[in-house]
């Protein structure tokens, strides 16, 4: 059984933002180390049954982001391949261009993509949540939420917000996610809402608005957090299976104990 990443409705168009505060664009630039970026995949099948992995990952070092890109542009450069990246940059062959068409695209027809992207999430100086919310090991299959990424997305705003305070470092003022329709974005927008308020003491959710990314070329971190959302739940579903990205993703974790489920650690 494979595992590929959720999808959008609205990644393949554009769409009009919706109208709310939380969405717009910033007036003034913002500092790329205060911007985080969340990812998910989902699993659907066998019905009823669904898992489903969120990831948040935030920088932890001014250059983060500038130092993923220069990174990749460095291999794309020594592997030759030097034309401007499209959406549809090859044919979708792995699991890994299936939900990130750039970072794959320097490693067509390579044996070495999985633990080329392994080594990616390694240079990058980022910590990352991650809340697995999986209905085969429930007793009960039906969940609190309508959709499991909303109760997901509360679960890692609070990792992060805990991990924020812990290490004092200047709060993510933007949270960009991949748009997955009007009616699930608008509830995200209240599930950190939500968040914000269960975690006023620590100020870290203050000043965090929540963009929608709704064009198909995503910016290179918002691939890369789909990319360990997709290694997650690949690991979810085959624990024994070869899965590099998933080893170097456990260095990076912001929580001590995997998987993070359902809202609770496991001991």
């Amino acid at each position: 059984m494979s595992a590929t990443p959720a999808t959008s409705a609205a990644r393949a168009r554009r769409k009009r933002p919706i109208d709310t505060s939380d969405t717009r664009a910033a007036a003034l630039p913002l500092d790329p180390a205060r911007i985080a970026f969340s990812g998910s995949a989902q699993l659907d099948e066998p019905a009823p049954a669904t898992v489903h992995v969120q990831v948040l990952c935030w920088p932890i070092m001014a250059t983060a982001w500038a130092s993923l890109t220069q990174t990749w542009t460095a291999t794309r450069v020594e592997r030759g391949d030097r034309k401007p990246v499209t959406g549809a940059a090859a044919a979708v062959t792995s699991w890994i261009r299936a939900c990130a068409p750039q970072l794959g695209a320097p490693f067509r027809d390579s044996t070495a993509e999985d633990s080329s992207i392994a080594a990616l999430v390694t240079r990058t100086p980022i910590e990352i949540a991650v809340v697995v919310q999986d209905s085969r090991k429930r007793q009960n299959p039906i969940t609190t939420r309508e959709h499991p990424q909303l109760e997901a997305l509360s679960g890692c705003l609070s990792q992060y917000s805990d991990a924020a305070r812990a290490r004092r470092r200047l709060p993510c003022a933007m949270l960009l996610s991949r748009s997955r329709g009007t009616i699930i974005d608008r509830q995200c927008l209240k599930e950190l809402e939500h968040a914000r308020s269960m975690n006023a003491e620590t100020g870290s959710l203050a000043q965090m608005q929540l963009h929608f990314w709704e064009q198909p070329k995503e910016p290179l971190p918002l691939e890369l957090a789909n990319v360990i959302a997709a290694a997650i739940l690949r690991h979810q579903l085959d624990p024994a299976g070869l899965n590099p990205v998933f080893e170097a993703v456990l260095g990076k974790l912001a929580h001590p104990a995997f998987p993070y489920a359902m809202g609770t650690r496991k001991r």
